[in-house]
C-alpha cells in the first residue's frame, strides 16, 4: 500500500471536513443538495450559517467549457473585467440585472452588440433568468456568429447570482 506525506493526508482530511460542514450549513437554507436553488432567498435569516452568500455558494460543474461558476461570476463583477449581458426579453425581462450588466439577447443585431462590445476579442458573459433558460446560451451563439472571440455563459442566471446572495441592480 501507497503511503502519503502527512501534509497530504492534513490537507485531504482539512477538505473533506470543511466540504462536509459547508454541505450541513447549506443544508439549513435549503440547498443541500449542493445545488442552488432557483428561487431567490428573501433575506439573510433565510440562511443564518451564510453558507449560500455569493462568497461560498456551492460549485456547478461547468457543462460547456465557455460556461462559468458564481465564484468566477462574482469576480467578473468585482474586477468590471467583462462585459455582462443579460439575454432575457420580452416577458421574461424583469429590470433587473446582475450590476454593470446590459440587455442584448440572440435577435440583437450586429450594430446594437457593436454598441455595447467595444472589440470582436473583448471579454464577455451572457446569463439569462436560470439553468434552465436557453437565452444565455442562444445570445452566446450568435455573438460567436457574428466572430466574438471572449464569449462566456453563467448558466446559473440571475436566479443563481440572487440564490447565492448577489445583489441585483434595476434596470433604468
Amino acid at each position: 500500500m501507497k503511503s502519503y506525506p502527512k501534509t497530504v493526508v492534513t490537507v485531504v482530511a482539512v477538505t473533506l471536513i470543511l466540504g462536509l460542514q459547508n454541505l450541513y450549513a447549506c443544508s439549513t437554507c435549503g440547498c443541500s443538495d449542493g445545488k442552488a436553488k432557483a428561487e431567490p432567498k428573501p433575506d439573510e435569516a433565510a440562511c443564518p450559517s451564510g453558507a449560500c452568500s455569493v462568497s461560498e455558494a456551492p460549485k456547478v460543474e461547468a457543462a460547456h467549457s465557455h460556461d462559468i461558476d458564481t465564484f468566477q461570476m462574482k469576480a467578473h463583477v468585482d474586477s468590471g473585467d467583462a462585459i455582462l449581458l443579460d439575454a432575457r426579453s420580452g416577458k421574461y425581462d424583469d429590470g433587473n440585472r446582475i450590476p454593470g450588466a446590459k440587455s442584448l439577447n440572440s435577435q440583437s443585431t450586429a450594430e446594437e452588440i457593436a454598441a455595447v462590445i467595444p472589440s470582436k476579442d473583448a471579454l464577455v458573459v451572457t446569463y439569462c433568468s436560470n439553468l434552465q433558460c436557453p437565452a444565455s446560451k442562444a445570445l452566446a451563439e450568435h455573438l460567436e456568429a457574428l466572430g466574438y472571440t471572449n464569449v462566456h455563459e453563467y448558466p446559473e442566471g440571475i436566479a443563481g447570482w440572487r440564490t447565492a446572495g448577489g445583489k441585483v441592480d434595476k434596470a433604468k
